[in-house]
């Protein structure tokens, strides 16, 4: 992540920096990202880089973290009202949000569309990164998430109780991420596919026939 003296930057400064870095990693991903690119498009001296990060890998994952947060932010909202609404209506708001949230910065889904085919970078060491925020403190995370989310809606009756929690979260999180990328690929927006209603059917009511013969 970066060091302190990029943080104590002016916020015109920071912006330049991490727009030219979101424009290079969105351009040619983490791999062929080139550190005198950034500099060159920031307008800044490559010495003064390296008293913001110790190398790309570091600038990326400040990148990452900066995206998340912009994510948050724009989901929050809908996240709000997580007590409020039934758990699937609040998962189908989550995935119409989450299409906004791309419609109004690609840069951001190309990133993370090409971050999945790196071969220079961990993925476990982004999310280690993205757990904490930049003073270090702990980020709710996504199976955290879904955990709440599933223990309340058990709490009020929505959903059984017979299934443990952990397995419903790793469920619906992995169906979540699968809408997710039939909406959203590194060459657009796909827009709501025919089959989104269809696989929230499946999700709530499964596939099994209860009817008595």
């Amino acid at each position: 992540m970066a060091k302190p003296t990029f943080y104590n930057l002016p916020e015109e400064k920071r912006l330049r920096i991490t727009s030219a870095a979101r424009c290079e990693f969105a351009s040619v991903g983490y791999d062929l990202a080139s550190i005198q690119t950034i500099i060159g498009n920031a307008n800044i001296p490559r010495g003064s880089f390296y008293q913001y990060f110790e190398d790309k890998r570091d600038l990326f994952l400040t990148i990452l973290s900066s995206i998340r947060d912009e994510k948050l932010d724009y989901l929050g909202s809908v996240l709000s009202e997580w007590e409020r609404l039934p758990l699937f209506d609040l998962l189908g708001r989550l995935i119409e949000a989450g299409l906004e949230y791309a419609k109004a910065f690609p840069d951001a889904l190309q990133i993370a569309a090409k971050l999945m085919k790196s071969s220079m970078i961990e993925l476990e060491e982004v999310l280690t990164t993205l757990s904490v925020d930049n003073q270090g403190t702990p980020v709710t995370g996504t199976h955290d998430f879904y955990m709440r989310l599933i223990e309340h809606a058990k709490d009020v009756g929505e959903i059984t109780s017979e299934i443990p929690t952990a397995t419903i979260a790793f469920y619906l999180q992995t169906m979540m991420e699968s809408i997710s990328r039939l909406v959203l690929n590194e060459d657009g927006l796909q827009g709501i596919p025919p089959v989104y209603d269809d696989i929230f059917l499946m999700m709530k009511n499964g596939l099994i026939n209860d009817r008595d013969d």
